[in-house]
């Protein structure tokens, strides 16, 4: 049996991309109907960082080996991109009057170019998001690890295994868009799916195999599980 630890800082620089002064066209469908989206270069990211810590534990058996280890991350400015699903709520929420010409929200509108000038959901023919520095994410889970020399059979090595995370928290404190919140609150997001970027944040991910092998022979099966959202 052995215990284990570790504590450490990070950061991650935008790349020459994310800081550029032009942008990368590709196509969303936040409407329900493809459009082009510009994503923009944003010359004022800062450095993402992170705080990490992980404890656990080694367990040593005559024929098992296992390992389970608690982790945390602390992401502050997060680099990432705004979302179109998230412009589109903002101008056009999901209960109430819409906010087009409302002069709040004239920069949120200015993001999206209209068929004919119209505001309004079904005349959308684009989008303009840049990538930004997210609000606080923190994170943590559980990983397991167990391997198993099962016998020797049929004169080969039988094994099996099984490898997995358990995600406990995946808290995000939500970024703005032109001064306005893209929601209320800390989201915590384990267990669910995020739709605006066709995420899930699954509480369980695994694998189980079973081995076997006898000279340069090799038999494998091995089964993945997702957790649904």
């Amino acid at each position: 049996l052995a215990i284990r630890g570790s504590f450490g800082t990070t950061y991650r620089a935008p790349l020459a991309l994310f800081t550029a002064n032009n942008f990368t066209r590709g196509l969303t469908n936040a409407s329900g109907t493809y459009r082009a989206n510009d994503l923009y270069g944003n010359a004022n990211l800062r450095a993402e960082t992170a705080t990490t810590y992980n404890i656990g534990t080694v367990i040593k058996l005559p024929r098992v080996t296992a390992t389970v280890d608690y982790w945390n991350f602390d992401f502050k400015n997060a680099l990432t991109s705004e979302a179109t699903a998230d412009i589109l709520n903002l101008l056009f929420p999901a209960s109430g009057p819409s906010n087009c010409g409302n002069a709040a929200y004239a920069a949120i509108q200015s993001r999206l170019a209209f068929d004919q000038g119209v505001c309004s959901k079904a005349a959308i023919l684009s989008y303009r998001t840049q990538y930004i520095n997210g609000g606080p994410v923190k994170t943590s889970g559980v990983d397991v690890q167990v391997n198993w020399d099962v016998a020797d059979i049929l004169g080969g090595a039988l094994t099996a295994g099984a490898d997995g995370t358990y995600l406990l928290t995946y808290d995000e404190t939500p970024y703005s868009i032109e001064g306005i919140p893209t929601a209320s609150g800390v989201i915590h997001r384990a267990g669910t799916y995020r739709a605006s970027i066709f995420t899930g944040y699954n509480r369980i991910r695994g694998n189980l195999f079973l081995n076997w092998s006898s000279g340069p022979h090799n038999l494998r099966w091995q089964t993945r599980y997702v957790a649904k959202v």
